[in-house]
């Protein structure tokens, strides 16, 4: 279910580089060494849920995804279905 997000925002000034989004999608976010702060690595790296997840688990909520239209899609962990595959 790639696709489904066309941008992701990471507030630096919130991020705490705490690795939770790596750790839930290590295939779109990392952490850069200089700045201890969460960088996009690949928008399409992981499947959506994953990434959704991401954003729901990240601990200062620094990670804002946005759909095609711009609009700020709503993260309600309960609401995500996740792949039968769960290898990503």
């Amino acid at each position: 279910m790639s696709g489904k997000i066309a941008r992701i925002e990471i507030d630096e000034a919130k991020c705490i580089g705490s690795d939770a989004c790596v750790a839930v999608a290590p295939k779109t976010f990392k952490i850069n060494p200089e700045n201890n702060v969460a960088v996009v690595i690949d928008l399409n790296g992981d499947p959506f849920e994953y990434q959704m997840t991401a954003a729901a688990d990240c601990p200062p909520e620094a990670i804002k995804l946005f759909d095609f239209d711009g609009h700020e899609i709503e993260i309600n962990i309960d609401d995500i279905d996740f792949p039968k595959d769960a290898s990503k």
